[in-house]
C-alpha cells in the first residue's frame, strides 16, 4: 500500500515528527506543538490509506459499512448544525479567557476588600 498515496503521508509524518524534535530543542514550544499535531494527524491519515478499502480487514469493506443515504444526510445536517452552534460559543469563550481583564477581580470585590 505504500506505493499509492500512503508513501506521501508517511514522509509527511516523518518530516513533521523530526521538525517537532528540532523545534523542541530550539525552545520553540508552540511551533513544536503544531508540528507534533501534524505528525499525529499524518499517522492517522496514513492508517486510513493503509486500510482502504477495508474497515475491518478481510471482513468489512467501506461500501458495505456505509449507512443508508437518508441516514448519512441526516448525520451531515446534524453535524453542520452542531458546528454552527458550538464553534461561535467556543471562540467567544477563548476570547474571554485570554483577556487580561478576565483574571482581575471585579470592582465590587476590590472596594469591599474581599480580594
Amino acid at each position: 500500500m505504500l506505493l499509492t498515496g500512503g508513501v506521501v503521508v508517511v514522509v509527511l509524518s516523518a518530516l513533521a515528527g523530526s521538525a517537532s524534535v528540532v523545534l523542541l530543542l530550539a525552545r520553540r514550544d508552540s511551533q513544536a506543538r503544531l508540528a507534533a499535531t501534524a505528525a499525529v494527524l499524518a499517522v492517522l491519515i496514513g492508517w486510513g490509506f493503509a486500510q482502504y478499502p477495508w474497515v475491518l480487514v478481510d471482513e468489512l469493506q467501506l461500501e458495505d459499512a456505509a449507512g443508508a443515504r437518508p441516514t448519512l444526510i441526516g448525520l451531515v445536517v446534524v453535524g453542520g448544525l452542531a458546528t454552527v452552534m458550538v464553534v461561535p460559543s467556543l471562540v467567544w469563550l477563548f476570547r474571554l479567557v485570554h483577556q487580561d481583564s478576565w483574571s482581575e477581580p471585579p470592582p465590587d470585590a476590590r472596594r469591599a476588600g474581599g480580594w
